[in-house]
Formats: C-alpha cells, sequence, structure tokens
C-alpha cells in the first residue's frame, strides 16, 4: 500500500513541474513539443525552429498564457529574454504547435482507467494572426473573445477514427507512466502533418459542473455523482504511521 501511494505522489509532483513531465514523456517516447528553460540570464538559442510560445514551469489553469506568450521570430524571443524576464520567474519556451486541439479525459473505474470521448477545441472566427491557444481568457474570463469564439466539439466524421484511436491510446499510456489515479486529462496538438503532440498531463483538471470534464462524462452517460464517487473511490489513503 505504501508503495502505491508513493509512487502515485510522485506522479502528481512530476506533473506539476512541466519540465518534469515533458522529460518523462520524452523517456517514453511520447511525442511532446522540444522545449528550452529560459531565464533573465538566457542567452541560449533555441535548438529548434520557429514559432515558440513561453510557458510558466508551475503554473497551472493556463496562467501567464496570452497572445504575447507566441513569438514567430527568434529574435523577437530573444529580446524577450532579455527585456521581460528577472530573478523569479520560471519560464520555458516550447515549439509551438499549429494545428487542431484535442482533450482527452480520463476517468477511474473498477475495469481500469476509461478514456472518456474525446473533445476538440474549435477557434471560431479567430482572425489570422491571432494565435489558436486555450489561454487564460479563452478559460476564465466568460466575456472575452476567446472564451466565446473556443467552442468543444464530440462529434467526428469517420475520417478522424483513426486519429481518435490514436489519441485514446496515448492518453491510457500517460495515465499508467505517471501512476495516475482518480481522474486526469490529457491535452493534443495535431500538427499539419498529422502528427499528435502530447502538451500536457493534467492530473488535476476543472471538474466544476460546466467543465470540460464532466461534459465529456456525460457524453459517455456518466453523471455527476458518479464522477465523484469513482474519484473518491480510487485515491489510495495514505499509510497509517506505527506508534513508536
Amino acid at each position: 500500500m505504501f508503495s502505491i501511494w508513493l509512487n502515485r505522489l510522485q506522479g502528481l509532483v512530476v506533473f506539476y513541474n512541466k519540465l518534469l513531465s515533458k522529460e518523462r514523456l520524452r523517456a517514453y517516447r511520447i511525442a511532446t513539443p522540444p522545449w528550452m528553460r529560459i531565464n533573465c540570464h538566457s542567452k541560449k538559442k533555441p535548438k529548434f525552429p520557429p514559432p515558440y510560445i513561453v510557458k510558466p514551469v508551475w503554473e497551472d489553469a493556463s496562467v501567464g498564457l496570452n497572445d504575447a506568450s507566441v513569438f514567430y521570430h527568434e529574435q523577437d524571443l530573444l529580446e524577450h529574454f532579455t527585456t521581460h524576464l528577472n530573478l523569479t520567474n520560471e519560464l520555458f519556451t516550447e515549439a509551438y504547435i499549429a494545428g487542431r486541439e484535442f482533450n482527452l479525459s480520463i476517468l477511474a473505474s473498477k475495469e481500469g482507467p476509461q478514456v472518456l470521448p474525446a473533445a476538440e477545441i474549435e477557434f471560431i472566427d479567430y482572425p489570422a494572426e491571432k494565435p489558436r491557444i486555450v489561454d487564460y481568457r479563452a478559460k476564465w474570463d466568460v466575456n472575452s473573445f476567446e472564451y466565446q469564439h473556443t467552442v468543444r466539439r464530440f462529434d467526428f466524421a469517420d475520417c478522424d477514427k483513426q486519429l481518435i484511436a490514436e489519441l485514446t491510446k496515448i492518453a491510457r499510456r500517460c495515465w499508467k507512466i505517471f501512476n495516475l489515479c482518480g481522474y486526469a486529462r490529457v491535452d493534443f496538438r495535431i500538427d499539419l502533418s498529422g502528427k499528435s503532440w502530447v502538451l500536457e498531463v493534467n492530473t488535476n483538471p476543472c471538474i466544476s459542473p460546466d467543465s470540460g470534464f464532466v461534459a465529456a462524462s456525460e457524453r459517455a452517460g456518466l453523471d455527476y455523482n458518479t464522477i465523484i464517487r469513482r474519484i473518491i473511490d480510487d485515491i489510495p489513503r495514505p499509510p497509517k504511521l506505527q506508534e513508536s
């Protein structure tokens, strides 16, 4: 019991540091966009071509992400390193993958992790120059353009069946290699050549009644009480310490 609880705790720690998470994905040969840690003293150039996106190492819920996080030229990125960063920033840059965005939610069950119906985020009427990212405003600012023009869909044409099957397989692998429990969500980008990339493995996605996780669960025929019960039942309890 102790080893199970410790392994799953370690999985959470890895998740909250995005760079450790990406290292684990790469170790298991799961494609994730190439990246580089940056700071205010950084003089290194990325070893991968633009465009780039800059993200916080520790934040979740898209905190710190907006249009200004995406750079289309190396020089613009390098200037950002020297003019906008300070000693408290823990940031990294990774390749910005232009293309489709998918979320696959996973819920524990007695038979093992259940990968819920895949959701695609569509960027409706976005201007050509505007980055297609699910940034902070798209998630939380209900009055923003981003919130009102990012639409989740669950219905796909037959030509997407193979892609959905591939993403489902990868999501299930992520659950295993991160020792996850309860629930999780895996975010993907599909580049213009059709290659899938894991952006993030979220072990604590929002499960409010209006969240994407709950929407995916409802598509699978699961009500909210069932979601909560399955999560609770799957979370390992910390081992009791023996009194000396």
